[in-house]
């Protein structure tokens, strides 16, 4: 006898929606079968649709940034996971320059994560780097990561990996099989300004940034024959551009992640009265943007 039993639901498997009962025991799916067996507890779904819990790669708890820290501890930011079916997250180091450096900031996170009520795992993060990046890599993997994020902008804060790294860090992501990640933005093309607003946003960090960045880093990732992924892809052009450039290397070498506010808002919510609340780097885009995004969606 199964501890529980999900039936008459519409279960996700295999890339389609088949028509089965689920069965488990000790917190683990033990049965997938158009059979009824016995469990202590059934929940008949009546042909709603059960999914597999999701896994989200990219959240941002306890995120410090100068004086402020973003309003979700993993205790708050797991339990609202968890209510929409998130049963995974992965969060991110505190950027570190050296290998040294690297195990105090798991640390950390890790004391921090405990609160957390969903499984969880962490990405490192890399800044400029001050020391041999193959020591970081086999340090990183050491701690159980396999995925390294980095960033090509925010020079102005010392968080900015320059082309040199980036390539060395792609071929060592062939040689010891990790991930490398990338927050894409030309540094150069990115203009502050005193007098700008959050609703100049998107003059600030225009798509021209982002695409140019991500094409110069898919030919990279070609030549290296490395593993990249990049995140919060914003722009539908960035996508159209990769997808034309480089056909064969998205999906298989070069690995694409947006995120749900591209493909909702545009630019110009940033007009409304509560506009503050839809700011983010890299910032939303125009409606052409969007709807580009939302038309190639289903090419990556």
């Amino acid at each position: 006898m199964y501890d529980f039993g999900i039936i008459n639901g519409k279960l996700y498997q295999n890339g389609r929606w088949v028509n089965k009962n689920l069965y488990g025991s000790e917190g683990k799916i033990q049965a997938i079968s158009a059979e009824f067996f016995e469990a202590r507890e059934l929940t008949d779904v009546n042909g709603m649709e059960v999914i597999p819990g999701v896994i989200d790669p990219h959240v941002h708890f306890e995120l410090e940034g100068g004086s402020i820290k973003s309003v979700d501890d993993f205790y708050s930011g797991s339990v609202a996971a968890a209510y929409g079916g998130v049963t995974s997250i992965i969060d991110f180091l505190d950027p570190v320059d050296c290998a040294e450096d690297l195990e105090a900031a798991y640390l950390k996170r890790l004391n921090l994560a405990k609160k957390s009520i969903v499984d969880y795992a962490f990405h490192a993060t890399i800044k400029n780097p001050k020391s041999d990046l193959e020591a970081f890599v086999l340090k990183m993997k050491s701690l159980g990561m396999n995925s390294l994020k980095l960033f090509t902008t925010y020079s102005d804060s010392g968080r900015r990996t320059y082309d040199e790294a980036i390539i060395e860090l792609l071929k060592l992501s062939k040689k010891h099989k990790f991930l490398l990640m990338a927050h894409i933005e030309n540094d150069d093309l990115i203009r502050l300004d005193d007098t700008f607003t959050y609703r100049d946003l998107p003059k600030s960090r225009p798509p021209e940034s982002e695409t140019s960045e991500a094409l110069k880093l898919a030919e990279f990732t070609k030549k290296t024959n490395g593993n990249m992924y990049m995140v919060h892809l914003s722009s539908g052009k960035t996508l159209e551009s990769l997808l034309t450039a480089y056909p064969d290397l998205i999906n298989e070498h070069f690995f694409i992640e947006s995120c749900p506010q591209y493909f909702t808002f545009t630019q110009d919510d940033l007009k409304k009265k509560d506009g503050y609340l839809y700011t983010f780097a890299p910032p939303l885009r125009s409606s052409f943007e969007r709807d580009l995004l939302l038309r190639l969606r289903d090419s990556v």
